[in-house]
């Protein structure tokens, strides 16, 4: 299984799922940026972005996450951040399990 990074974008009904695939670091994170301003183009209402295939995340793909709360925030969107059970731990030790609307269990 390679670890390069990859955004699956799926849409309907100005809701968009972004499945995240691989890696979300430095470089990453940009992508996912760009991404989101696309879909806020397209006005879209609802975004959820789907962590299950991320295989690794650094202190800038956590950023990302922000990133895109803020983005849905600032944009009068939904965020709903589907979880990765194998990324719990860094979620839970930087606080960020309060912070994200999760959907469904995070760990």
């Amino acid at each position: 299984m390679s670890d390069e990074f990859t955004i699956e974008e799926h849409s309907r009904a100005g809701r968009h799922q972004l499945v995240l695939t691989g890696e979300l670091d430095l470089a990453a994170a940009y992508d996912l940026e760009a991404a989101l301003s696309r879909v806020f183009a397209e006005g879209s209402r609802q975004v959820d972005l789907d962590l299950r295939g991320v295989t690794f995340m650094d202190s800038m793909g956590l950023r990302s996450l922000l990133v895109a709360k803020d983005m849905c925030h600032n944009h009068g969107a939904e965020l709903a951040v589907i979880p990765n059970p194998a990324l719990h731990k860094i979620f839970e030790v930087t606080g960020m399990l309060d912070v994200l609307p999760w959907q469904g269990e995070t760990g």
